[in-house]
C-alpha cells in the first residue's frame, strides 16, 4: 500500500513532466475523501492537479431498502470533506486556481461474492427499481454540487454491474440504464436551486477517519422527496424522485420568477414493487413512460407516486 507522502512525489513528478509535454492536458490525482490522505497529497500537488478523483461503492444490504437509499447522504459528506480540504489548501498556498471533484466511479453492488468465482459472467448483477430511485438520488446529489462535482463516472457500462445486459441470444436494459437516460436526455446545463420542505426518513451515515479524529456512524434524515432542478435550451427540467415504497406524495410547488403558464411535458419511472425488475424474459417491466401533460405556473400541485422517480419539464 503506498503511503500519500510516496504518491504525491511520484505523481508531481510525472504530472510536470507530461505538462512540459503539452500544457493544455488536466490532471486528476487520486483522494480518499479522508484529509490524512488528502490533505499531504494536496499540499504537494494542488500546483499541478485540475482534479481530485473519488469514489465509492454501496448497498450490501438489499433488504433494508431505506438505509441503501439513503446512502447518498454518504457521498453527500465525502463530497463536503473533500472540497473543505481542497480550500484550506488553496488558501494556505495563495493559489488563485479551482481544482474540481471528479467522482471517477460510484455503483450500487450489493453482492460482492458474485465476483469471487470462475468464469466469464461475474458481477453480472441484477438491478431493481430501488436502485434505479438510488441513482438518481445520486445524479440529484451531483447536479446540486455542481459547482465543485466537475464530472462523475457511473461503473460500468455492459454486464458488469451495468445498466446493459447481453448474452449469446441478445440484450436488456436495466432498470438504471432509464434512470441514466432520463437524465442524459431532459437535463439541462444550468443548475437552479431548490428548497424541500417534506417528511423524512432516518438512514445511517457511515464512519470515516478524518485522521485527527474519528467520526463514528450516525443516523441522519433523508427527504422522502429527492429533488433538482436545471434549465437549458429546451427549458426548465424538475426531477422528483419518492422514495416512499408505499405512499404517494402531493406536494405544492412553488417556481420563483415563473410568469404566465406552459404545458409542461411528464415522464416516469416506476413499477409494481422495488424489487420489480428487467430480464431477458421481460425486459420492459421498468421503462420511462409518458404521462398525461399538466399545466405549469408559477405555483401548482402534483401527486408523486409511490417509489417513481417524475421529470417535469416545460419550455421557458
Amino acid at each position: 500500500c503506498i503511503r500519500d507522502r510516496d504518491y504525491a512525489d511520484r505523481a508531481i513528478m510525472f504530472g510536470r513532466a507530461m505538462k512540459h509535454v503539452d500544457p493544455s492536458i488536466q490532471l486528476t490525482a487520486c483522494g480518499l475523501a479522508q484529509p490524512a490522505w488528502d490533505r499531504p497529497m494536496l499540499q504537494r500537488l494542488a500546483p499541478v492537479i485540475d482534479y481530485v478523483a473519488i469514489h465509492q461503492y454501496v448497498g450490501e444490504s438489499p433488504d433494508r431498502y431505506r438505509q441503501v437509499l439513503g446512502t447518498s447522504r454518504t457521498l453527500e459528506h465525502m463530497i463536503q470533506r473533500t472540497q473543505e480540504v481542497i480550500e484550506e489548501v488553496l488558501a494556505e498556498q495563495k493559489l488563485n486556481k479551482k481544482i474540481g471533484i471528479a467522482f471517477n466511479e460510484y455503483n450500487i453492488m450489493r453482492d460482492w461474492s458474485s465476483g469471487a468465482g470462475p468464469g466469464d459472467h461475474r458481477f453480472e448483477l441484477s438491478f431493481n427499481l430501488r436502485d434505479a430511485l438510488w441513482l438518481a438520488t445520486v445524479l440529484n446529489l451531483f447536479q446540486r454540487n455542481a459547482d465543485v462535482v466537475k464530472f462523475a463516472n457511473y461503473s460500468e457500462l455492459v454486464n458488469v454491474a451495468a445498466p446493459i445486459r447481453t448474452n449469446d441470444a441478445g440484450m436488456f436494459l436495466q432498470t438504471v440504464y432509464y434512470t441514466l437516460q432520463l437524465y442524459s436526455r431532459h437535463c439541462g446545463s444550468r443548475l437552479l436551486e431548490t428548497h424541500v420542505d417534506t417528511d423524512s426518513f432516518a438512514t445511517n451515515i457511515e464512519p470515516a477517519d478524518l485522521g485527527d479524529k474519528a467520526v463514528p456512524a450516525r443516523s441522519e434524515p433523508m427527504p422522502y422527496l429527492d429533488v433538482s432542478a436545471t434549465r437549458g435550451d429546451s427549458g426548465l427540467s424538475l426531477i422528483v424522485t419518492n422514495l416512499h415504497d408505499q405512499k404517494a406524495m402531493t406536494s405544492q410547488i412553488e417556481i420563483r420568477g415563473f410568469a404566465g403558464t406552459r404545458t409542461a411535458s411528464v415522464y416516469e419511472i416506476n413499477g409494481p414493487s422495488m424489487d420489480t425488475e428487467n430480464s431477458f424474459q421481460e425486459p420492459d417491466n421498468i421503462t420511462i413512460r409518458r404521462k398525461p401533460e399538466l399545466t405549469l405556473a408559477g405555483t401548482f400541485e402534483y401527486s408523486f407516486s409511490a417509489h417513481s422517480i417524475t421529470l417535469i419539464k416545460a419550455a421557458l
